[in-house]
């Protein structure tokens, strides 16, 4: 087999892992795949869950059926916002850190602006359809995915993936059947990293988006030193985090928000996001 020339080719830093080779990955079949619809930056996709094809498929399959394309992703539009308002108010350039990248709807939104991505996805299906993504969109050159769970450890990990809703597999098996109760479950280790050994201090992190169903505080507490940059906004998913039933989770929640608005931050909330700026309103330019 040839090798693959932009395996680890875009990156000058030698991580601690090393990038899914997605060259040599199998090939996932069948393969449904569109463009999103409005967008500013319009990117393609193809999807992890089919649904049931004879009963119920996946709403996205019908549409493309109909002759429309893909449903805009709520996270996608909230990327590429974000990101305009960076490099044309502030002529910022960086990186886009995505934690939970699933299929890559962050991913390609902020790739296709010509921004560089860092994407962190353990699920072995979805990397497989990131990977179609990267070449659908053409950003092998923009587009670093690992493997792993980003944590507060290095090692493995129990991940709990959720069958028929690749999606919502999580590490915690409470947020992976939270809203799938009937859903087969399965468990197996993965590996686990800190994005603080990831991400080298020279490296300009402009956006930080978490998507992991109620694991947000493990992933953060592994970003501490990310965190502490003067400028770094951080967009999480708040219908994901978990219900406070009990007082460790109301307090890993409590602390999520704690870690985001630490003394200088500026938290805003969007229906499905809260987004925090690190280094308040006015060095962020808010």
């Amino acid at each position: 087999m040839k090798k693959n020339p932009n395996f680890n080719g875009n990156s000058v830093f030698e991580r601690p892992i090393k990038p899914f080779d997605c060259y040599n990955s199998p090939q996932a079949h069948p393969v449904f795949a569109n463009i999103v619809e409005g967008l500013k930056y319009p990117f393609l996709y193809s999807l992890a869950d089919f649904g049931n094809l004879t009963e119920k498929p996946h709403k996205n399959i019908v549409r493309t059926l109909k002759g429309k394309p893909f449903r805009r992703p709520d996270i996608s539009a909230t990327v590429q916002e974000v990101l305009e308002k960076m490099k044309g108010e502030e002529g910022r350039t960086g990186i886009f850190v995505d934690v939970g990248a699933n299929v890559g709807m962050a991913s390609f939104a902020a790739a296709v602006m010509g921004f560089k991505v860092l994407a962190f996805e353990p699920v072995f299906e979805n990397l497989q359809r990131i990977c179609e993504g990267i070449y659908f969109n053409r950003v092998g050159e923009l587009v670093e995915v690992f493997e792993a769970a980003t944590s507060d450890h290095l090692g493995n990990i129990t991940f709990h993936k959720l069958v028929g809703r690749l999606d919502n597999s999580a590490v915690s098996s409470v947020g992976a059947k939270m809203a799938f109760k009937s859903n087969e479950e399965i468990a197996l280790q993965v590996r686990s990293i800190p994005l603080d050994e990831v991400i080298k201090e020279s490296e300009p992190v402009l956006l930080l988006k978490i998507d992991v169903q109620g694991w947000e505080y493990h992933v953060l507490k592994g970003a501490t030193k990310l965190l502490s940059r003067k400028i770094v906004w951080a967009i999480i998913n708040v219908l994901n985090m978990l219900p406070m039933h009990t007082v460790s989770k109301k307090n890993e929640n409590i602390a999520v928000l704690s870690m985001l608005w630490n003394g200088h931050n500026q938290l805003r909330f969007s229906p499905n996001h809260v987004v925090s700026i690190a280094g308040g309103p006015r060095d962020a330019g808010c």
